[in-house]
This record gives structure tokens, C-alpha cells and sequence, in this order.
């Protein structure tokens, strides 16, 4: 058998969770598992979701901040999965889930999803990732849209001093509108890290987000068509510390991002992080 129970606090929980219970926020995982047979098993709970390359702990990322893409989709998924591992070469999973980003569930529309993972060479991991569903954690008096989706990336280390990865999200969602027909959106970001020396790095992304009809990141103008760009830089001066910087910019089609009371074209950021592994 295995498990995990992990808490948290802070401003993502407020903003992740911020649908859910109270008593769910402070939860960032909570599974258990059984082993069925060999390299098959099968778990159920509150787990890490399936989908994407880049996860709630910046720490563990390539970059400091995370993509857009990767923000308009789900972080953790409440449901059951079952896992076949073949170890270096193949991972299979099958999951039965509340829905898009969902504990507490308010309606009587589950979803699916599945995972493929394959490494060809230690060098080289491809990844597919599906979801179908009801995309909104609404009452079902409200009307169902399905939700179709696909994430895929893939990952590169070519050497100690380099790391490539690319990721490409696609989905389509059910109008309400009486007419039929789906609305569509794409995101897609490529990262490039370089060791500098053995404890410091940079690590560059370029990105993009087209949602034209904001089934997920709904704006003034309708939805984001946005691209982006970030260099940061990693250090780490001892063993279990690591320190991060980071600038990006956004810049999107319409005039989308408030500054200073009025609303703009582009959005820049700069971040920093220390982050301490216990």
C-alpha cells in the first residue's frame, strides 16, 4: 500500500481553492493506494493533477513563474486513477475525476482522463495528457458543456549543461448558445535552461495563449491572445536552498491589462523566490 497526506497555506490555496469548503484549502494532498498486481496500481483522493508540465511548486519547475497555459489548467483533481508502470520506459493512467479542478462536487457530471508517458532514450520523455467532461462545477439545472482536452510536452536533456522542453495545450468546449458547435483555445510555451556553473543556471520560455471567446481566461475583449517571454536566473548557494529571479512580459492583441486605472496592451512582472527542501 502507499499514501500521502501534505498541507498548505498561503496566497495559492486563496486563489486555487477559492471554490471549495474551508476545510479542503489547506489540502494539497490527500490519497491512498493499493498495489493490484505488478507495476498496477490503484489510487484514489486528492492528488496532484494529471495534466501539464509545470506543477503548484515553483521550487520544482523549470521556470520561477508559471505559464499561462499552465495557470488555466488544473493543479489537483479529486477522483480515483489507476496506474500501470512499466518504470524507465512506460506509464499508463486511467482516471475517473470529479471534473476541471474540483474536490467538492456540485452536479452529476464526472469526467475522464488519461496519461502516457514514454521514454525512448533517459534523455528523452513524451507526455500525453486527456481530459473529458463537464468543464464547470455548476448544479445541472444550469445546462452541461463538455469539455474536450489535450495536453502534450515533451522534455529534452541533451547534456548536464543543457535542458529543452515544449508543451502544446488544445481544447474545445459545448456552446450554450442553441446553435451548436464548439468554442476553441490554444496555448503552447517552449523553455530552454542552460547551466552557467555547477550551482547556477538561466532558463529562458517563450509562450503563447489564444482563447478568443474566454471559455478559461475571460477578459474585456473577450478572451486572451497573448504571447510571453521570461528570462530568470537559479542559484544555489548550499544543499536544500535555492534562489530564483525572474522578468517576463505579456503581450496581448487588445488592451487587457489594467495599469494604473486604465487598460493596456502589455503586462511585466519581476519576481524572486528562496526555497528551502525540508
Amino acid at each position: 500500500m502507499r499514501g500521502t497526506f501534505a498541507i498548505q497555506t498561503g496566497t495559492y490555496p486563496d486563489a486555487n481553492y477559492a471554490a471549495e469548503p474551508q476545510i479542503f484549502k489547506n489540502i494539497y494532498e490527500a490519497w491512498a493506494g493499493v498495489k493490484l498486481t505488478d507495476n498496477l496500481w490503484l489510487d484514489a483522493g486528492i492528488f496532484v493533477s494529471h495534466i501539464g508540465l509545470e506543477g503548484p511548486n515553483s521550487r520544482d519547475n523549470l521556470t520561477l513563474t508559471r505559464s499561462i497555459m499552465a495557470d488555466n489548467s488544473p493543479y489537483y483533481e479529486a477522483g480515483a486513477k489507476l496506474t500501470y508502470d512499466r518504470g524507465k520506459k512506460w506509464l499508463f493512467s486511467f482516471l475517473a475525476i470529479n471534473g476541471w479542478q474540483v474536490i467538492r462536487d456540485r452536479n452529476q457530471n464526472e469526467a475522464i482522463g488519461t496519461q502516457i508517458q514514454f521514454r525512448p532514450t533517459p534523455k528523452v520523455l513524451l507526455n500525453s495528457s486527456t481530459y473529458l467532461g463537464e468543464g464547470r462545477n455548476v448544479p445541472d439545472s444550469v445546462g452541461i458543456r463538455l469539455r474536450y482536452f489535450h495536453n502534450f510536452y515533451v522534455t529534452y536533456d541533451p547534456s548536464k549543461k543543457w535542458k529543452l522542453a515544449g508543451a502544446f495545450d488544445t481544447g474545445w468546449q459545448e456552446k450554450l448558445d442553441g446553435h451548436g458547435g464548439y468554442d476553441a483555445w490554444q496555448g503552447g510555451s517552449l523553455i530552454v535552461r542552460r547551466r552557467l556553473w555547477e550551482r547556477a543556471g538561466l532558463v529562458g520560455r517563450a509562450e503563447f495563449y489564444h482563447d478568443p471567446t474566454g471559455v478559461l481566461a475571460p477578459t474585456r475583449a473577450g478572451g486572451l491572445r497573448t504571447t510571453g517571454y521570461s528570462l530568470g536566473f537559479d542559484y544555489l548557494p548550499v544543499p536544500r536552498i535555492i534562489l530564483r529571479a525572474e522578468v517576463k512580459e505579456f503581450v496581448d492583441k487588445n488592451q487587457v491589462y489594467l495599469k494604473d486605472k486604465s487598460f493596456v496592451r502589455t503586462n511585466g512582472a519581476a519576481t524572486v523566490m528562496m526555497g528551502l527542501t525540508l
